[in-house]
C-alpha cells in the first residue's frame, strides 16, 4: 500500500491558520512520503484555494479538490475525501488546528499494535492565536491509556475519554468500507454519528493519553465563525436533524446504556448553545424548543439529569412545553454567562461522572 495514512482536511475560509495546519503534517516524526493528505476547499471566498494549490503543486502526496459552493458544513468535503483515500488508515484535521509533531507516529503505532479499528487521543485547547491552554482535556494522571469498553469496570472510564470528534481520531480505512459509513452532509455535529457508528460496531477501540492534537478556540474571534457557533434558527432545525439519526443508530443497536453518555454531554452542549444564541427571535425560540421536545423528554427515561440545577429548572419547563418561562430562564443565564471567562463557560459544559454510570433503562 503506497499510503500508510490518508489526512482529509475540510476547508473553509481559513486563510489566517491553514499554513499552520499543513506545516504541522509536514513536521510530523512520521515519514511524509507515507501521509496521503487530502485538502477538500468547500466553496471558500479567501485565499485558502490558493494556499491549497500551492501545497499540492510543490508536494505529490498533497491532494486540492475545490467545490464551487459551500455545502454548510465539512460532510461534504469529508465524503470527499474519503472517495478518495487510499490509505490504511484515516485520520481527519481541521484546517484552522493543528497536530503535535509526533501525532502520527503515535496514532499508527497504537493502531497496528492493537489492530484496532478506532484509536481516540488525548487534546488541548489553544487561544485564537495558537498559545496553548494550560492542561489538556483528559487529566492524564487520571485517564492512562486503555481498551475501551473491555468490561464492565471501564465502563464510565471509557465514554468519559470519548469525544465525538473524528479530529482527535484514527480509523481503519477497511473497517469504514466495509461498514459504509459516510458523514451526514449540510448539518452539524456531522462527526458525531460517523464516530458512534464506529463505536456500536467495533470491539476493538482504544484510548491514548497523550496529546497529539491541537484545538483553536475561535468563538469569540469577529470574522468568520465556525457553524457550531452560528447559533442561528437554522442550525438548530440541522442539528436535531442530526441528534435523531443519532439517536435512531443507538435505538436500532438495542444500546441506549451506551447512548446515556452522549445524551448528558448533548443535552448540556445544546442548552447552552441555546441559551447563549442571540440571533433567534422569541417565537423563533419557542419553536425551537418544541421542535427538541422529544430530546429534552428522554431524560426521565435515560435517567440523565442536567449539569447544573438552573438547567434542570429549564429542562422541566420545556418539558411542560412552558415555552415563556423557559425563555425567562434562559435571558437571566445568558446575561450571567456574559460576564464568564471562556474557560469557565466550557468547564460549565461538562457532565458529571456519575452520569455516565451504567444504569437499568426502563
Amino acid at each position: 500500500m503506497k499510503y500508510k495514512i490518508s489526512i482529509i482536511i475540510p476547508v473553509y475560509n481559513v486563510e489566517k491558520y491553514i499554513v499552520e495546519c499543513l506545516d504541522s503534517i509536514l513536521n510530523q516524526t512520521f515519514k511524509v512520503k507515507e501521509l496521503q493528505v487530502i485538502m477538500v476547499n468547500d466553496g471558500s471566498t479567501d485565499n485558502s484555494g490558493k494556499i491549497m494549490d500551492e501545497y499540492a503543486k510543490k508536494y505529490s502526496n498533497f491532494t486540492a479538490v475545490h467545490f464551487e459552493k459551500s455545502h454548510g458544513g465539512p460532510g461534504t468535503a469529508r465524503n470527499e475525501g474519503l472517495k478518495l483515500a487510499e490509505g490504511e488508515f484515516l485520520m481527519f484535521i481541521d484546517p484552522d488546528d493543528f497536530y503535535e509533531k509526533s501525532a502520527c507516529e503515535v496514532m499508527y503505532n497504537c493502531m497496528a499494535e492493537n489492530d484496532a479499528d478506532m484509536v481516540t487521543c488525548n487534546y488541548q485547547n489553544t487561544n485564537i492565536e495558537g498559545k496553548k491552554w494550560d492542561n489538556p482535556i483528559f487529566d492524564r494522571k487520571r485517564f492512562k491509556s486503555f481498551k475501551l469498553l473491555r468490561s464492565e469496570e471501564e465502563y464510565t472510564k471509557s465514554f468519559f475519554v470519548l469525544c465525538s470528534s473524528v479530529c482527535v481520531k484514527i480509523f481503519r480505512r477497511e473497517f469504514i468500507e466495509k461498514h459504509k459509513l459516510k458523514f451526514m452532509e449540510g448539518v452539524p455535529a456531522e462527526d458525531a454519528l460517523f464516530t458512534f457508528s464506529v463505536l456500536l460496531r467495533s470491539n476493538n477501540v482504544h484510548y491514548l493519553d497523550e496529546v497529539i492534537y491541537y484545538y483553536r478556540q475561535r468563538n469569540m474571534e469577529n470574522d468568520v465563525k465556525s457553524i457550531s457557533w452560528n447559533c442561528s434558527e437554522s442550525y438548530f432545525r440541522r442539528i436535531n436533524k442530526t441528534y435523531i439519526k443519532i439517536y435512531e443508530a443507538f435505538e436500532k443497536a438495542g444500546r441506549l446504556d451506551y447512548y446515556r453518555y452522549l445524551y448528558s454531554k448533548n443535552l448540556t452542549y445544546i442548552l447552552y448553545k441555546f441559551i447563549d444564541s442571540v440571533q433567534i427571535s422569541d417565537e423563533g425560540r419557542k419553536e425551537i424548543l418544541d421542535l427538541m421536545h422529544w430530546f429534552y423528554s428522554k431524560g426521565d427515561m435515560l435517567k440523565v439529569e442536567p449539569v447544573q440545577k438552573s438547567l434542570k429548572i429549564l429542562v422541566d419547563k420545556i418539558i411542560d412545553k412552558d415555552y415563556d418561562e423557559a425563555l425567562d430562564i434562559c435571558k437571566i443565564i445568558q446575561e450571567l454567562r456574559t460576564y464568564l471567562p471562556e474557560k469557565t463557560k466550557q468547564s460549565m459544559s461538562k457532565p458529571k461522572e456519575i452520569l455516565y454510570q451504567k444504569v437499568e433503562i426502563e
